[in-house]
């Protein structure tokens, strides 16, 4: 991970080990605590375990507010590819299988104190047939897009090339013509504030 994840922090006082936060959360969000007081608790309960399988000598357990601090310098993006890297999955093209694109804003990033209205974002795809993640990134609701997001990942032409699903956000032309350059199929939704594209639709039934 140090090759990969740069941490921006000054030399003096880099506490806790970040690495070992980085282990912390995987393992966390493996188990099912996707939730940042979720995952805050796991690294206090089970500190020892996680400093015996990261070789780390005794130290003391990250803080809620040290955990939020880390989590805001990180790059999630190249954190999402140390992963992809480490598990060895790769996306290949299943005739029998569709892939649903989609994006959530994640719980408990909206910091309303500050009078933020959006927070951080997720934008993921799932397999149907094996209910499971193919690609995933995140963007900043503030001050980035979905739409803009889902062609990053389009970009990767053996997503591209998938039969694939959207919802209607994405029912655009620079988006789909990535599939179409792919050579992929895709299922998008149409909604009556696109008119005439609706109509066309209904005359195609």
């Amino acid at each position: 991970m140090k090759e990969n994840l740069v941490d921006p922090r000054y030399t003096r006082g880099k506490k806790p080990n970040l690495e070992f936060v980085l282990v912390g959360i995987t393992l966390s969000i493996i188990t099912g605590n996707t939730l940042l007081s979720e995952i805050s608790r796991f690294l206090n309960n089970y500190h020892s375990i996680l400093r015996m399988i990261v070789g780390l000598p005794k130290c003391k357990p990250i803080s809620y507010s040290q955990l939020r601090r880390i989590i805001s310098f990180l790059s999630l993006t190249n954190y999402q590819e140390v992963q992809s890297s480490y598990f060895g999955w790769q996306n290949t093209k299943d005739d029998d299988d569709w892939i649903s694109l989609d994006g959530k804003e994640l719980r408990g990033t909206i910091a309303k104190s500050l009078g933020q209205k959006r927070g951080l974002n997720i934008v993921y795809g799932i397999s149907q047939k094996d209910k499971i993640s193919t690609a995933a990134t995140f963007y900043e609701g503030a001050k980035e897009s979905e739409i803009t997001t889902v062609r990053e990942l389009l970009n990767d032409l053996s997503l591209a090339s998938s039969n694939l699903t959207f919802d209607a956000l994405h029912t655009q032309f620079e988006t789909l013509e990535k599939c179409e350059s792919a050579k992929g199929s895709y299922i998008a939704q149409v909604k009556n504030n696109q008119k005439n594209l609706n109509v066309e639709s209904r005359n195609h039934e």
